[in-house]
């Protein structure tokens, strides 16, 4: 497989990303020169995104990764987000329509898949939560993952990133998983996270991630 490399713009609220991320592509080849160009034309659109929701809640930033196939005619087959920290589906999801809707380079001799990161910088400290503390509502996180997955087709296993206030209540959430996540299952389990209780930050904002799978 040919081995591809791509790293994210750098703008006031938007950065790179950590560090360079590979690539595999299918079959073919593709320009990366030509691949950032286009998120270039978007990127003020990208950064509404999260400017919208970061004005919000000061706190959000993560690190969002998509994942993309285009096919040897240069269309866009799928997209999805691969992996996020950032916590808030509003902004994932919009970051996602926008990829959605570029017209990318045709690849050179077949398709290929490539990887986009993104990250976005948070300008208020937040506090990671421990193992113990993430233990808080394991159950419930479980029986609704279930619940929302019989009503919609859903992956075997997301990644739910989440900011807690004091008091324990989920206050933002975001997903990413391994295959593309259904809106209707998304809208399910957001629903469900507003009910959850973790352990109380005692006055501050906490974020965390965790692995909810069937």
């Amino acid at each position: 497989m040919k081995r591809l490399w791509i790293i994210a713009l750098a703008l006031p609220l938007l950065g790179a990303a950590d560090d360079e991320m590979r690539v595999e592509g299918t079959t073919g080849t593709i320009s990366l020169e030509a691949v950032e160009a286009r998120f270039l034309e978007r990127w003020s659109a990208i950064e509404h995104c999260y400017q919208d929701e970061h004005d919000k809640f000061s706190y959000l930033g993560g690190r969002l990764v998509l994942r993309l196939h285009i096919d040897a005619a240069g269309k866009l087959t799928q997209a999805f987000v691969a992996s996020s920290t950032v916590g808030s589906h509003s902004v994932e999801r919009c970051v996602l329509e926008i990829a959605r809707s570029i017209t990318f380079p045709t690849p050179h001799d077949g398709s290929v898949e490539l990887s986009y990161p993104i990250h976005f910088r948070g300008q208020a400290k937040v506090r990671n939560f421990s193992d113990a503390e993430l233990k808080t509502s394991r159950t419930d996180r479980q029986k609704d993952f279930v619940w929302c997955r019989h009503r919609a087709p859903a992956p075997d296993e997301v990644t739910l990133t989440v900011y807690v206030a004091p008091g324990g209540k989920v206050i933002s959430a975001g997903f990413s998983a391994p295959a593309p996540v259904d809106e209707k299952f998304a809208s399910c389990l957001l629903e469900k996270t507003s009910a959850w209780r973790f352990a109380d930050p005692l006055g501050q904002i906490a974020k965390a991630s965790t692995k909810i799978s069937r």
